[in-house]
């Protein structure tokens, strides 16, 4: 058993991600019922759009970002024809092939291009395990191939390997909130929301 999960229990702790399959919990709204009242997806705002930074890159570079997803999108919206909401399944459509948009805007404070800096890794060992899930993520094609400089509009965000399992393994980790200029800070959370994620006491 894992460390952390002994810990958990002997504190009689359930983690949040794990709360909505613990039958000592209410039951919560199912995620399709809740499809049903949620607001649609915002899309990128005109100042984001109209920036010259952003759309002279996109134009120039389209195939660095493509949007990729194992989701058959025609199939899915064949199945979600007779939703009610349809400001809302239209949205999640639209995210799909267009891409989505985290709720963000641009401080006044923050450059348009970005480069964060970041410690190198500790060891050969961390080394290794980085560029093999880098090369994973290039197979996958959820990676843009490499640049030797950042286009204009364009931001870095860190990665890093970080012992997990007692430091008998690693995973990789991507820091949002590296300062200064953390992407995270870029994202309204209050208009973000939460939503519910179903979980095996749904199922019944």
């Amino acid at each position: 058993m894992h460390v952390k999960v002994k810990e958990a229990e002997n504190r009689n702790f359930v983690a949040r991600y794990l709360r909505y399959n613990n039958w000592g919990f209410s039951t919560p709204i199912r995620t399709s019922k809740w499809s049903e009242i949620a607001k649609p997806l915002p899309s990128p705002p005109h100042h984001v759009l109209e920036d010259p930074d952003v759309t002279s890159t996109l134009e120039s570079h389209p195939h660095l970002f493509r949007i990729v997803t194992p989701i058959n999108i025609d199939r899915f919206e064949q199945l979600l024809s007779s939703h009610p909401n349809r400001p809302f399944v239209d949205s999640v459509l639209d995210g799909l092939r267009n891409g989505f948009w985290p709720w963000a805007s641009y401080p006044t404070d923050y450059p348009s291009t970005h480069e964060a800096s970041t410690l190198p890794p500790q060891d050969e060992t961390q080394r290794e395990f980085l560029f093999k899930q880098r090369d994973i993520e290039l197979e996958k094609g959820r990676y843009s191939e490499g640049l030797r400089a950042l286009l204009p509009g364009m931001k870095t965000t860190p990665i890093l390997a970080v012992p997990k399992d007692g430091g008998s393994d690693l995973r990789m980790v991507t820091n949002h909130s590296k300062e200064p200029y953390p992407q995270n800070g870029m994202v309204d959370k209050e208009a973000m929301g939460k939503v519910p994620l179903d979980g095996m006491r749904v199922l019944g």
